[in-house]
């Protein structure tokens, strides 16, 4: 194998997990605790269930595969593009608190700003403080 496909014996053990009424109670009460994403349950499901057409060797990852991916971003990313004569300069400022006062200057010279909050945040703690809402200390 060359190690980026799963592994049948790996898959039965997945199909086990996600088919044991403990494990699932397990993992909807931890979900949040474990920051996992809202979206993960249905889509595991689905995957594990598809397999080996999904994650075998032959698999090619969707475009649903790509926007169901989540890594956590630190620091400061930029993109930039140009669209109808509007040059336009993208920022994904890591959403951490420790990450919050490298944005400053992100501020400079800026028009317009768009806040995007994950709505499925509303039942999630923040990484950093189990005791604060995301949603809440996102907005």
């Amino acid at each position: 194998s060359s190690g980026s496909a799963l592994e049948d014996v790996h898959v039965q053990h997945m199909r086990k997990l996600w088919t044991n009424a403990a494990f699932k109670e397990l993992w909807d009460s931890k979900r949040s605790e474990l920051h996992i994403q809202e979206c993960a349950s249905s889509y595991l499901a689905s995957a594990v269930g598809s397999y080996p057409q999904w994650g075998g060797k032959d698999w090619v990852p969707s475009v649903e595969d790509c926007v169901r991916c989540r890594i956590r971003s630190t620091g400061i990313t930029e993109v930039s593009f140009k669209q109808d004569a509007v040059n336009f300069h993208v920022f994904d400022a890591g959403g951490q608190r420790a990450e919050r006062r490298k944005w400053i200057h992100c501020f400079d010279g800026v028009t317009a700003v768009i806040f995007v909050a994950a709505l499925t945040s509303y039942a999630e703690v923040l990484f950093e403080d189990h005791h604060k809402n995301n949603l809440r200390e996102s907005v």
